[in-house]
């Protein structure tokens, strides 16, 4: 998850990269050039990979902003889940949970013992000249 703005992921076999998915392409890298949805890789080299069906994964993984701003797109449709199980919408930074429960990663929240999840807190400020 990047800043509560999108989730991307990044599958590698070795030195070898299978794939390199954003749900926001241009977040990080604004240049048309960048290939949409995927950064690098395909649907069925990830899929192959992960031992999964294609069209399992499919319905997660697009470029949201190729459907204009996320704003734009949430007034003039009612959200909407990639499938009807799923506990996110798109367009939602936590559909990333409903993306792993789909390729059979127990979802972080509620098991450390898997996956932990460690956020920096600042304590002080640097003042220059204080």
């Amino acid at each position: 998850m990047q800043e509560g703005d999108h989730w991307d992921f990044t599958l590698q076999r070795g030195d070898q990269m299978l794939a390199n998915f954003s749900t926001r392409v241009r977040y990080f890298n604004d240049s048309r050039k960048v290939g949409r949805p995927w950064k690098q890789g395909d649907l069925q080299t990830f899929a192959d990979a992960w031992g999964i069906d294609p069209r399992l994964v499919a319905p997660y993984l697009f470029d949201w902003d190729r459907r204009r701003t996320p704003a734009e797109w949430l007034l003039r449709h009612k959200p909407r889940r990639s499938m009807p199980d799923d506990k996110f919408c798109i367009g939602d930074v936590l559909q990333i949970l409903d993306f792993m429960r789909v390729i059979g990663i127990a979802e972080p929240f509620g098991h450390p013992d898997r996956f932990e999840l460690t956020i920096p807190v600042w304590r002080s400020v640097f003042r220059p000249g204080a």
